[in-house]
């Protein structure tokens, strides 16, 4: 399976903003729970995500099926990033 540059960027983004360093082997499809992220470091990363790809999140787009695994993130901002 070929990563592309964005989702190579969000699991730097992920592991800056959490300090969780297993996020760059995550299974992309895996449930990002499962790294135990907290509410203060989720808004970290959203901010982080919405400089990087210049993007705005609405407060309908932080629903948690928007950010529940790795490829839910990407395909995201992808379609984001396309609007």
């Amino acid at each position: 399976m070929q990563v592309d540059a964005t989702e190579i960027k969000v699991r730097k983004i992920i592991k800056n903003s959490t300090g969780i360093e297993e996020v760059i082997d995550f299974d992309v499809t895996r449930d990002m729970q499962d790294l135990g992220i907290n509410s203060i470091a989720f808004i970290k990363m959203v901010v982080s995500l919405e400089k990087e790809f210049k993007v705005t999140f609405e407060e309908n787009d932080l629903d948690e099926t928007n950010f529940k695994s790795l490829k839910h993130i990407v395909d995201f901002i992808s379609t984001k990033s396309m609007q």
